[in-house]
């Protein structure tokens, strides 16, 4: 390996902490690792290196994404999404690489993630009990909801638990001589903090992943199983003794799933909706998610059926939902649809979200296919490492929870981080 790469594996070994700091930083160590590495293999001739199922895949995704573009209108903006989107299929055939050729790569990389999310997590605690963080952020007055060292940004929650399945999974691959001590205090940790960070996605990824770890894991079950219960006694007691914290993750959670009449002034359905029709002739039915992401997702869907094929164009939808012809109510506009699934499928098409759908599909049977065997006692030859990162595919393409932009730099690097380590684990077990 060239020293110019060892020096940037060193970069791509910080990216958990580059993460806490906002977009920038990790983004410019993925997109500068993706350019050197490409310009190394190019100049070495080692295209073998991308010969596999999920860049393939992902080259083809990516020529989708511009031809969208082109066909946007708001081409530039558009295609400075998509062009650039090249680097994260790159940046993980870059970590495969480094974790063949880097033998101290993944302990580093570990330390790397397990001190970050231990001084998040640490952080997080002493913003809730002293109202400030260790540099002295205060938590959001908006419901007390906590932010530790990402400010403004409320996506403390959302960082810990979407980076929590790559932190176990080390745990299995490594067996670590404290296993049975750090893994149960993380589960519990996590649990908790997650819960008091208001995020009410995140705290649903987090029970996503608990329920995929009791079913499908084969080491520390019993542990995960009894922690998540005792996590589940302590939320009722924090529940009970903060009626901030009941108002935020509870009373507003049910509130926002109120009976919705569609007789409604403000409520306007395009004529071509016919998949809303039964919804409208029973006249009331219960918003998606909330009444906010309810309008945002029936925009998206009036965009997609004037752009089946190939979509409006990455970061498009922020674009054209203050058109008439789309808008359905005063909550209708902003920066995405806050579901990853209905984004695709406005802003890149049927023909774009296939792709996508056919990964989701691919995982579930993976789990499927699990779940039979371990209710048979057939032989599993995954791996709990590789469990835990299919883990974190699926909560990444769950349906049926708000979701960021996909095309956001700081989420795709957090989704896109898993997949290296899923890869060469593969490529290990041939």
């Amino acid at each position: 390996m060239p020293i110019y790469l060892n020096y940037l594996s060193y970069f791509v070994i910080l990216i958990p902490a580059f993460l806490v700091t906002g977009p920038f930083l990790p983004d410019l160590i993925v997109s500068v690792s993706a350019l050197f590495f490409a310009i190394y293999i190019i100049q070495n001739r080692l295209f073998f290196l991308f010969n596999n199922f999920f860049f393939k895949l992902f080259v083809v995704f990516w020529i989708i994404l511009i031809f969208s573009s082109l066909f946007s209108v708001q081409k530039l903006i558009s295609l400075k999404v998509s062009v650039f989107y090249i680097r994260f299929g790159i940046f993980v055939i870059f970590i495969c690489y480094l974790l063949d050729k880097n033998k101290n790569f993944l302990n580093n990389f570990f330390y790397s993630t397990i001190i970050t999310i231990s001084v998040v997590i640490f952080d997080s605690y002493l913003q809730y009990f002293t109202g400030e963080n260790l540099i002295g952020i205060p938590s959001k007055v908006d419901g007390g909801r906590l932010t530790s060292f990402f400010g403004d940004e409320l996506i403390v929650g959302s960082f810990i638990a979407r980076m929590f399945p790559l932190l176990v999974s080390f745990f299995f691959l490594l067996k670590l001589k404290y296993n049975y001590i750090y893994l149960p205090l993380i589960f519990f940790l996590t649990d908790i903090i997650v819960f008091l960070s208001g995020e009410r996605t995140s705290f649903g990824i987090i029970i996503i992943l608990n329920f995929l770890f009791i079913i499908f894991l084969k080491e520390f079950k019993k542990i995960r199983l009894l922690t998540f219960l005792i996590s589940i006694v302590t939320i009722f007691i924090l529940i009970f003794n903060n009626p901030v914290l009941k108002n935020r993750m509870i009373d507003q959670t049910l509130n926002e799933f109120k009976v919705r009449n569609f007789s409604e002034p403000e409520f306007k359905i395009n004529n071509n909706q016919n998949f809303f029709t039964k919804i409208i002739e029973d006249k009331k039915s219960f918003f998606i998610f909330t009444e906010q992401h309810d309008q945002h997702i029936k925009t998206a869907y009036n965009i997609f059926l004037d752009n089946k094929l190939i979509g409006a164009g990455p970061k498009m939808f922020r674009y054209l939902c203050s058109d008439e012809k789309y808008n359905v109510g005063k909550w209708s506009c902003t920066t995405h649809p806050h579901n990853t699934h209905i984004q695709l499928l406005s802003e890149t098409g049927l023909i774009g979200y296939s792709i996508v759908f056919f990964i989701l599909i691919l995982i579930s049977y993976l789990f499927l296919i699990l779940f039979i065997k371990k209710n048979t006692k057939l032989s599993i030859n995954i791996t709990d490492y590789q469990i835990c990162h299919l883990s974190s595919f699926l909560i990444t393409l769950f349906p049926f929870i708000p979701s960021g932009n996909f095309f956001n730099n700081w989420l795709s690097i957090v989704y896109f981080l898993p997949v290296g380590f899923y890869l060469h684990a593969i490529k290990d077990s041939k």
